[in-house]
């Protein structure tokens, strides 16, 4: 499924089934050993599919122990993200500084969901920013995130969001009213989905705005504390997300100057019951300049 929001190059491994826990590294045991079995089940399965990913670089298996941030400790010169909800665990990795091509990144997310006219006026546009389609990122960090497919607790938009990303949700959500999804697509909410309580529910299923947002700013944070190893707060990140499954990103509190410069793009999809999101922050480079400097493209 991560294949439907990660490019090409960026590894990964995923699986609804946990491992052994006889699996997890002498390393990795440490941080889990008063944990509930639950815990120690997302743990290791997590860290098995990480090497899984890590094999397909043409890494060998390595411990991935945690940071005192209780961030992966990845092998030099390596990026990941790694994600758990009930079902579903994950992982992504990619080596430092792999040239990414936004343009072959394509927008993973429903718009055969909603009707052909234009959004309202009131609906969120692409934030503004250079044209994607002659921009790659070098990779300095992936951030991921997997959430069920629902409506979050009452009371989340509360916490998570701010009064304008607020307002933008309530516009996606009136944008899509009385559209349902199709039948058997990739982005199909399960039956039994209820639609969101502060929304007005579409003829077929909701999309449960308030989760995606959560499980964006997830993969915000999964990929700001390598970067930075300092905290952010809900409220320090400013996401919009787009109705065609992409989703800008601005950091709303002070940034230490090696990351300023860093672009950050995000994804989001809808499948067989979870949302999945992923944030990918590097240098953003121009296709020409690129091209003239002699690296590969991807």
């Amino acid at each position: 499924m991560l294949s439907k929001i990660l490019p090409a190059n960026v590894a990964y491994a995923e699986t609804d089934v946990d491992v052994p826990l006889d699996l997890a590294w002498p390393q990795e045991w440490s941080a889990v050993t008063r944990a509930v079995d639950e815990r120690r089940r997302q743990y290791v399965t997590t860290r098995h599919c990480a090497r899984r990913a890590l094999s397909q670089l043409g890494l060998a298996p390595v411990a991935i122990p945690t940071a005192p941030d209780r961030s992966p400790v990845w092998p030099p010169g390596v990026i990941g993200s790694l994600t758990h909800c009930p079902g579903y665990r994950g992982a992504a990795v990619a080596r430092r500084g792999t040239l990414v091509a936004v343009s072959g990144w394509p927008a993973p997310g429903p718009p055969s969901m909603f009707a052909a006219e234009p959004s309202p006026p009131s609906a969120p546009a692409p934030a503004p920013g250079p044209s994607q389609d002659h921009i790659d990122l070098a990779l300095s960090a992936i951030g991921i995130d997997a959430e069920p497919a629902r409506p979050g607790p009452r009371g989340l938009l509360d916490r998570i969001a701010s009064a304008s990303e607020r307002a933008e949700l309530a516009a996606l959500a009136a944008s899509c009213l009385g559209t349902p999804a199709p039948d058997g697509s990739a982005t199909e909410l399960p039956a039994t989905h209820e639609p969101a309580t502060d929304s007005p529910a579409p003829d077929g299923p909701a999309i449960p705005w308030d989760r995606v947002l959560f499980s964006a700013k997830e993969s915000v944070f999964k990929a700001w504390q390598p970067l930075t190893h300092l905290g952010l707060e809900f409220s320090e990140a400013a996401v919009t997300l787009q109705i065609d499954g992409r989703f800008a990103v601005k950091i709303l509190r002070e940034v230490p100057a090696d990351v300023r410069g860093l672009s950050w793009h995000g994804r989001w999809v809808i499948i067989d019951g979870l949302i999945l999101t992923v944030v990918l922050v590097g240098t953003a480079r121009s296709r020409h300049a690129v091209s003239r400097a002699g690296l590969p493209l991807t």
